[in-house]
């Protein structure tokens, strides 16, 4: 039951909450390297209000995410301040989640990217649910 639960979520539910086709948001990331630093990271960018999370991610991994040579880099994605999944940059996989509602869209959407340079993914996704609760 769980695992259709996370496929629903993923694949088909809406991300956000919102009445517009489309809704912007305001993303910024982590900096990966000290050379990635110089420059501010954050942009604005128009999404479909009915994207999932899976779509969504694809989506910053194409238009936004920096190539990192590692390929045990790992991402929480938080919006709105809210831990919502990790991911690592090499395909589309979701590894960890903390969130199962839509986000509401208040006409503020604030996406930020935290960047992990670590292969070990149950402890990244342990250090956050320790902060959490």
């Amino acid at each position: 039951m769980l695992i259709n639960k996370i496929k629903k979520i993923l694949n088909k539910e809406k991300l956000f909450q919102s009445s517009s086709d489309f809704i912007k948001v305001t993303i910024d990331r982590q900096s990966v390297c000290l050379g990635d630093d110089v420059m501010s990271h954050q942009k604005q960018m128009e999404v479909s209000s009915s994207i999932s999370l899976k779509d969504f991610i694809y989506k910053l991994q194409k238009q936004y995410i920096p190539n990192v040579e590692s390929p045990v880099a790992i991402w929480l994605l938080q919006i709105n301040g809210i831990n919502i999944c990790l991911f690592n940059q090499t395909g589309n996989s979701i590894l960890k989640f903390n969130f199962w509602n839509k986000i509401p869209y208040d006409g503020n959407v604030v996406i930020y990217l935290k960047y992990f340079a670590q292969n070990n993914i149950n402890e990244v996704y342990n250090t956050l649910n320790m902060n959490i609760t």
